[in-house]
């Protein structure tokens, strides 16, 4: 096999595995956007509506400055 063509390939796999590797960091990156859980908590009477808690797994400090999380 020729030299250039050699080349050819190793550039060609190396910039598959560069794009391989945009595509999982972006997708790793959209897991990461959940702060917390939503709990919801029926009313022990039923007579008044459930209660919604979020419990954060990040500090309040971290979302505080966003417009929304």
């Amino acid at each position: 096999m020729q030299t250039w063509a050699i080349v050819l390939i190793v550039a060609a796999g190396i910039l598959a595995g560069f794009f391989i590797g945009l595509i999982f960091q972006k997708i790793r990156k959209r897991k990461e956007r959940a702060i917390g859980n939503l709990i919801i908590a029926d009313a022990e009477d039923g007579k008044e509506p459930p209660y919604i808690y979020l419990e954060l797994h990040k500090d309040v400090d971290t979302i505080y400055s966003k417009k929304s999380v």
